[in-house]
């Protein structure tokens, strides 16, 4: 009769403990001062371009970054507002994936594209860049049937981030406009627009 009670009892306390502890497992972050986002990154190779009133792609499980120069700054950081009359080609990388980019300065927009790597963002990942305010925000980008992936737009002045999923057709962010297409190719489209007007008329 004991052995059967205490049988009983470690059920009951199996059922009880599991759900608690999957609730208390947490995703580790970094304090404030060393977040990507929001610490102080004056000391880092990425830090001349923070500030800038532009946007960049970025990989939120390696957080590499590649701006896209719609706003044009020279040597002392200083927006050039001279009309360039060309149209740059571009193409970087970041993580694994390979982008072009086709931007226009002067009428202030960029096509961009990139093959998808269907990855999806690792919560560890991120949580080694980011502290917990900034993992909150990132997390509140999560729907019901719909993970964000791990491409994801930055604007360089405010450090705000948004990530691409694939029901997501259009978004603003700040002074931009990103339409985005991401096809069955497996293939991503991005046309970015900065609404304001360009250069002193």
């Amino acid at each position: 009769m004991k052995s059967k009670t205490v049988l009983l009892l470690t059920l009951i306390y199996s059922l009880f403990a599991l759900p608690v502890c999957a609730e208390s497992k947490k995703t580790v972050s970094v304090p404030k001062e060393s977040c990507f986002l929001c610490g102080d990154q004056s000391n880092s190779a990425f830090g001349i371009d923070w500030g800038q009133d532009n946007v960049g792609l970025i990989n939120l499980n390696t957080f590499d970054v590649m701006p896209v120069e719609i706003n044009r700054y020279g040597e002392n950081g200083q927006l050039d507002e001279e009309p360039t009359g060309c149209i740059h080609l571009g193409m970087g990388q970041i993580g694994d994936t390979l982008v072009n980019t086709l931007t226009d300065v002067d009428r202030g927009c960029s096509n961009i594209s990139f093959q998808l790597s269907n990855k999806t963002i690792n919560a560890d990942a991120v949580g080694s860049f980011l502290c917990e305010d900034c993992l909150n925000d990132l997390h509140s980008f999560y729907s019901g049937d719909t993970e964000p992936m791990e491409i994801a737009v930055i604007h360089l002045a405010t450090r705000k981030i948004h990530p691409l999923s694939s029901n997501l057709h259009w978004f603003s962010l700040d002074d931009y406009l990103v339409e985005c297409w991401l096809d069955a190719a497996q293939e991503a489209l991005l046309h970015i627009i900065y609404r304001p007007v360009r250069y002193p008329q």
